[in-house]
């Protein structure tokens, strides 16, 4: 466990992003498709921005290093072992 009491991994913390982020394209992609009297376009476009909206404050509260706390950059491997920044090993 890290300093700051976060002990998520690399992986899990990138399939959490991943999740809000596509689950805001898919919603948003359904909603803007759909026909225009149809009511769940609504509801779709909505819950696209809120999963939008969700991912960029997970990614700025939680997509970190544990130890020097800078914001991982985009295109990280799920392999990455050390943090780009810092250089402490990601666990």
């Amino acid at each position: 466990m890290d300093m700051n009491g976060d002990n998520m991994n690399l992986f899990k913390k990138q399939i959490i992003l991943y999740v809000l982020l596509y689950g805001g394209i898919i919603c948003t992609a359904i909603g803007v498709a759909g026909e225009p009297d149809m009511p769940l376009q609504a509801i779709l476009i909505i819950a696209g921005v809120l999963f939008f909206i969700a991912a960029a404050i997970y990614l700025f509260w939680k997509y970190r290093c544990p130890w020097c706390h800078c914001t991982y950059p985009w295109g990280l491997s799920m392999s990455t072992e050390y943090c780009p920044y810092c250089g402490d090993k990601i666990e």
